[in-house]
């Protein structure tokens, strides 16, 4: 949010990869990843737009010219598309095939005015009932899930076209290629709209495919595991080392280990913008605020994968040694935590018109 900014005291991935003589690029289109919040650390070409969210057609020529250049050298290229974001933008193609046309009274920007509406309450009726569809017409719903779908095949096409660039220049045996996401979005499972109000499975569990050298072809990780291991598995590609606790070489095999979530936007009890924590451990899903007396949810993710029976009462002694295990993680990444800078009035302004921040802020 308004302090995400990148302290100079941390080492990053694109740092560390430069002293071992890589040459480094990154395409940005999230107006968030700026060069005014320290974000270009380490890259010889950084390219973002700080006012506006950029598609994956505007950007891709001079990520693939990017390519040409460098072809001989070693390269850690970085590249942020965002076509599966709000307004949720497509090829025509991609629109025809996976939402069709567009409802004629549904507004250019409903996606976020049913969202904020939602967040508002106005889904619950008097005696406490949940009822998204009394915001979200089931018409619009349907096409504005499958707006999200053709957006998503937007940007596969977006990454296909990189790939046939490494293919082209016959790279593609020597390259570690990456793709993974930082979030989901939420399409009414738990009564919402896109994402940061929780810390569900619909929103944090997302794609992260490997492929290159090191890396089993075909082989699939079924264990759960946080991508915050890619910096530190990418370091030791590259003969590199980032100076990271606890991190796995996600080229061996994986060990279980607790995920820890966050989010600082969350939903909770009818409330906004409330601090929520979770950790999922041994096929368990427990979620924490510390600003809420009925603060503590327990779910059983092999029974219930979809996080809708809360057993946080029935097994108390459980969800007890979680939260406290999630209390101990949170303590210890505190300690860690650099200097912050808080933010000035065009940073807060450039995060409410990209909906990451609400008018409060």
């Amino acid at each position: 949010d308004a302090e995400s900014y990148l302290a100079d005291e941390i080492d990053t991935l694109p740092e560390v990869l430069q002293r071992e003589g890589f040459t480094t690029g990154a395409f940005a289109c999230n107006p968030l990843v700026s060069r005014s919040r320290n974000f270009d650390a380490g890259f010889e070409t950084f390219e973002s737009t700080p006012d506006r969210f950029v598609m994956s057609e505007q950007i891709l020529p001079t990520v693939l010219g990017w390519i040409d250049a460098h072809a001989s050298t070693r390269f850690f290229l970085y590249l942020h598309l965002v076509d599966p974001h709000e307004l949720h933008r497509s090829r025509d193609a991609d629109r025809a095939r996976f939402a069709g046309p567009r409802p004629a009274d549904l507004a250019e920007h409903a996606l976020h005015e049913y969202a904020e509406r939602l967040l508002a309450g106005e889904a619950r009726e008097p005696d406490g009932t949940w009822r998204p569809d009394l915001v979200v017409p089931e018409s619009h719903a349907r096409w504005l899930d499958g707006a999200y779908d053709a957006a998503v095949a937007t940007g596969d096409h977006a990454l296909g076209r990189v790939l046939a660039k490494l293919d082209e220049l016959s790279l593609r045996e020597n390259t570690v290629v990456v793709f993974t996401s930082d979030h989901g979005e939420e399409f009414l499972e738990h009564g919402h709209l896109q994402h940061g109000q929780s810390v569900h499975t619909e929103l944090v569990h997302v794609p992260l495919v490997i492929a290159g050298p090191g890396f089993e072809a075909g082989r699939r990780v079924t264990e759960p595991l946080s991508n915050r291991h890619v910096a530190s598995t990418l370091a030791l590609c590259g003969g590199a080392r980032l100076d990271v606790a606890d991190a796995i070489d996600l080229r061996a095999a994986v060990e279980p280990r607790p995920i820890f979530l966050a989010t600082e936007c969350g939903w909770w009890a009818g409330k906004r913008d409330v601090p929520s924590r979770a950790i999922r451990l041994d096929g368990f899903s427990f979620h924490w605020t510390p600003s809420a007396e009925d603060s503590a949810r327990l779910f059983d993710l092999r029974a219930d994968p979809g996080e809708l029976v809360d057993i946080a009462a029935r097994d108390v002694g459980l969800a007890a040694s979680l939260r406290e295990r999630l209390l101990r993680h949170e303590a210890e990444q505190n300690a860690l935590r650099p200097r912050a800078l808080r933010s000035g009035a065009g940073t807060r302004e450039l995060l409410r018109a990209t909906g990451y921040a609400g008018d409060e802020r």
